[in-house]
């Protein structure tokens, strides 16, 4: 069933799209995530290395003009951002990590309630209130199958907790975005055994507990989740088969969206504005002799345009997008393919613009 929305935004024109220059970090490296306040303030985060050797943190942050290296100092890969403000800035690698307009220092979460590990792989900050932070992942036992969703909320003071019924073996929750009126979702994958299909699963935060509710798809997983309002939610995913899977959530279900990618083409991020307009990023696999290798997709209200963008390596992926009303800047990674599967990837990004 494809998706209703109410009107189209004031960006609805052709989107165009230009690579962006980003420093050299002196090995091999990518950029991961990205976040910000407005196309003058954007912060990337990822990871850099020699060649096979240890890979440590990379933030990368870009003034509207130039990107640089903002820290390197961090000694664990980087895999989510998130900016409430220029002095307060979240991120996730092993650990949860804050930026508090001097210094990054690492944020201990909160005791597991379920087993004896847990582990983020996402972060989002409330832009209106510093006291509202929430990390998503999972919980569960060292050398066991089982595990369960997790998630945990800082309030200012300290983390809390909080166990997610994941209904099955095994569930992992992968992404985690926040609504202005205080409200999040989150959406990863749960198995109910070993060799049991996968399930989507997603879930929304009310303010006092988390519910769960059932994505369009019945098998397959969620890998991303962004939100304008309550009835402007969008999620990327796969399905069981393979196919790539994008879903809406208009207040009341979640159904499918039309967009449809060439076959191998699969969805690495997605994001919206309060502009109502969202983008979507895509890779393609294909052989190291194609020409072009990423998908850029804008959401206008009404339909989904693709962009046009400057012909890249088909080593190039693009990991993290941020929409801006209208404009979106996407990073990720550049390997040189003619150099052969094991060349050093380097850290790329694009931005791109709709006309009205």
């Amino acid at each position: 069933m494809m998706c209703s929305l109410a009107t189209q935004t004031a960006f609805a024109g052709p989107c165009t799209s230009t690579i962006m220059q980003t420093p050299s970090i002196g090995g091999e490296g990518a950029l991961v995530a990205v976040s910000g306040t407005s196309v003058n303030d954007v912060w990337a985060v990822g990871w850099y290395g020699m060649h096979a050797g240890k890979k440590r943190g990379l933030v990368e942050h870009f003034d509207g003009s130039n990107w640089s290296v903002q820290s390197n100092s961090i000694n664990e890969p980087l895999i989510s951002v998130s900016e409430a403000s220029p002095t307060d800035v979240w991120a996730v690698g092993k650990s949860i990590w804050h930026w508090d307009g001097a210094t990054w220092r690492s944020m201990p979460g909160a005791a597991p309630g379920r087993g004896i590990y847990h582990y983020a792989n996402a972060i989002a900050a409330d832009r209106n209130n510093p006291n509202e932070v929430w990390a998503v992942g999972v919980e569960g036992y060292n050398g066991v199958v089982e595990s369960w969703p997790w998630a945990e909320e800082w309030n200012g003071a300290k983390w809390t907790g909080w166990a997610l019924s994941g209904g099955s073996k095994t569930s992992e929750l992968l992404s985690v975005t926040m609504l202005h009126d205080g409200a999040a979702w989150t959406v990863g994958e749960t198995q109910p055994g070993r060799f049991n299909q996968t399930t989507p699963i997603a879930d929304i935060w009310t303010g006092a507990h988390w519910n769960s509710i059932q994505p369009a798809k019945s098998f397959g997983v969620l890998w991303a989740v962004t939100a304008r309002d309550g009835r402007d939610v969008w999620a990327i995913g796969e399905h069981d088969s393979g196919l790539a899977d994008i879903e809406h959530w208009n207040g009341a279900r979640w159904s499918e969206s039309p967009l449809q990618l060439p076959t191998g083409g699969q969805f690495d991020s997605v994001s919206t504005s309060l502009a109502g307009d969202a983008w979507a990023v895509a890779h393609l696999s294909q052989t190291y002799t194609s020409a072009q290798s990423v998908v850029l997709e804008h959401w206008s209200g009404m339909a989904w345009l693709r962009a046009s963008i400057p012909i890249v390596d088909a080593g190039t992926v693009v990991h993290g997008l941020a929409d801006f009303d209208g404009n979106a800047i996407a990073v990720g990674a550049i390997q040189q393919t003619n150099e052969g599967p094991d060349a050093p990837s380097q850290t790329v990004a694009f931005e791109a613009q709709c006309s009205p």
